[in-house]
């Protein structure tokens, strides 16, 4: 009974205030240290894929730590000189726009439904080589918006501008829209919490 309450506490907190950023706030941490270590170790990884420029981060579950990782290593991958876009793809409970304090009125939603251009939404951070693009408003549709036609060549677009595109999507076993995305990116992180997943 308590545990849940305390995941539901938690589960708030991100989607209505962002996630903590240490590599940007406190880069000397020892857990700044270890999105270091973990980004070495996907680039490590990837070093056998030729032209590896996307990477989306899910987890089975809510509140596993997907966005935290996700946006902690894509400052990690900008303070290591590489222009990075993070992309909120999580259409359902967004954090990216509160945890760099962006409007979220437009963004990745309106790209897909309405024509917006993404040079005109991406947003850049306050992290040197870091820029962000929000969710945009809250589809009724998010897995179909993200499995259209529209979505592979804004991939596509998104790749040809920036070193790196890092893709916050949803938990796996919730709804299919992190299944939409999966065919159309280089590589898969899956974030598993420690005593729960």
């Amino acid at each position: 009974m308590f545990g849940r309450k305390r995941k539901s506490l938690k589960n708030n907190q991100s989607a209505r205030f962002g996630v903590p950023l240490v590599t940007k706030d406190d880069p000397q941490n020892v857990v700044s240290e270890q999105f270091r270590v973990l980004r070495a170790n996907i680039d490590f990884a990837s070093a056998a894929i030729k032209n590896f420029k996307t990477v989306l981060f899910t987890s089975s579950e809510m509140s596993d730590g997907k966005s935290t990782t996700a946006q902690n290593l894509a400052v990690a991958w900008a303070q290591a000189g590489k222009s990075v876009l993070l992309v909120d793809a999580d259409l359902r409970r967004p954090t990216i726009d509160k945890t760099f304090g962006i409007d979220n009125s437009r963004g990745l939603t309106t790209i897909l439904a309405m024509g917006d251009q993404p040079a005109d939404m991406i947003v850049q951070t306050e992290v040197q080589g870091l820029f962000v693009l929000a969710s945009g408003p809250l589809p009724p549709n998010p897995s179909e918006l993200l499995g259209s036609a529209k979505m592979i060549q804004l991939i596509d677009w998104m790749k040809a501008q920036f070193d790196l595109v890092v893709i916050d999507s949803t938990p796996l076993l919730m709804v299919p829209d992190a299944q939409s995305l999966l065919p159309r990116t280089d590589g898969v992180v899956l974030v598993a919490a420690l005593g729960k997943t």
